[in-house]
C-alpha cells in the first residue's frame, strides 16, 4: 500500500538534497534552489501523483466491479429463495385444500352411511 503523501515527501525530500543552503543578511538561514532542479522534482512529482492516481483509480474500480458482482449474484440468490418460498407456499395451499376437500368427502361419505344405515 503506497501512502497518498508518499510523492509529496519525496518531493520535499529531493527539493531539500539539491538545495543550497544560505546565510540571509535579514530572515537569517535559507535555501536557493536552481530553476532546472526545482524543475525536475516538479516534474517527479507530477509523475509520481499521476502513476499513484492510476494505481488508485484501477484498484478502485476493481473492487467496484467485484462488489458489483456479489451484489448481483447475492441477488440473484434472494430471488430464487423468494420462487422457492413462493413454490411452497403453494404447495402447502394446494395440499391444504387438498385435504380438506377429502375431509368434507369423508363427512359427506360418512353422512350418507349413516343416513342408509338409519333407513334400512
Amino acid at each position: 500500500m503506497v501512502s497518498k503523501f508518499g510523492e509529496v515527501q519525496r518531493f520535499i525530500t529531493k527539493l531539500q538534497n539539491r538545495g543550497t543552503e544560505v546565510e540571509t543578511l535579514t530572515s537569517g538561514p535559507g535555501m536557493v534552489f536552481t530553476i532546472k532542479d526545482f524543475n525536475e522534482c516538479i516534474q517527479i512529482l507530477c509523475r509520481g501523483i499521476i502513476k499513484y492516481s492510476e494505481r488508485e483509480m484501477r484498484a478502485r474500480s476493481e473492487n467496484f466491479a467485484k462488489k458489483e458482482a456479489h451484489y448481483i449474484n447475492m441477488l440473484y440468490i434472494k430471488d430464487r429463495k423468494i420462487e422457492n418460498l413462493e413454490s411452497r407456499i403453494t404447495n402447502t395451499q394446494e395440499n391444504l385444500d387438498k385435504l380438506i376437500n377429502s375431509k368434507m368427502y369423508e363427512k359427506g361419505n360418512q353422512l350418507i352411511y349413516e343416513l342408509d344405515s338409519v333407513n334400512r
